[in-house]
């Protein structure tokens, strides 16, 4: 991790951080708390505890990069503020679901192999900016009251952040039908663009 900091002066303070990290092993750190003790299809089949068990996690991050700025405009006292974040996407691993007279165990879990090293595959990268705009209006004495308005993910960014991992595909059903969803389908995408107004009062 390197941090650099710059203190409030001239009217503007920063902030940037880099992390570079590395995870291994053999449990999904997507789902918390993990099967760490008692029960569990991993070690009890080794369709699971032998079949490209080990690898990158889900939430392994390769690259996080952060950028915090903050800008207090002249005369008209509003301040900016901006983060921006850039982090390497989500791994995921194909996997295939067999019926349990093709691999002798009775729990689906332990008939589901992945098809590939743990984490082999991932997502697109994710790169976000959220905005701040905020004024102060001082009340008299310890009394100030701010306003603002946030603007979460201002470039709308529709990211995906998971998929349909089971291959070739999965059928959901519901309410008398069925939908094939395929592999590598998007079930999951960032939030869009939101706009939070709000205020705040200190005394």
């Amino acid at each position: 991790m390197v941090v650099l900091d710059k203190r409030f002066s001239n009217r503007w303070q920063g902030r940037v951080s880099y992390v570079l990290s590395k995870a291994e092993g053999y449990f999904s750190n997507w789902d918390w708390p993990p099967d760490t003790f008692g029960q569990s299809t991993l070690f009890e089949t080794p369709t699971r505890a032998l079949v490209n068990s080990f690898g990158q996690p889900e939430t392994d991050r390769t690259h996080e990069l952060k950028v915090f700025a903050t800008y207090k405009i002249p005369k008209i006292d509003v301040g900016l503020n901006a983060y921006y974040r850039f982090l390497t996407g989500w791994t995921y691993t194909p996997y295939q679901r067999y019926r349990s007279r093709d691999i002798d165990y009775p729990l689906s879990s332990g008939r589901s192999p992945l098809l590939e090293p743990r984490g082999d595959r991932r997502m697109d990268n994710e790169s976000y900016l959220d905005l701040r705009i905020e004024k102060s209006f001082n009340l008299g004495g310890t009394n100030r009251l701010a306003v603002y308005a946030d603007i979460q993910n201002l470039f709308n960014a529709g990211t995906v952040i998971y998929v349909q991992d089971r291959y070739p595909l999965l059928s959901i059903s519901g309410e008398g039908t069925s939908v094939d969803v395929p592999f590598e389908a998007p079930s999951q995408i960032y939030d869009p663009r939101r706009l939070i107004l709000g205020a705040r009062w200190s005394f």
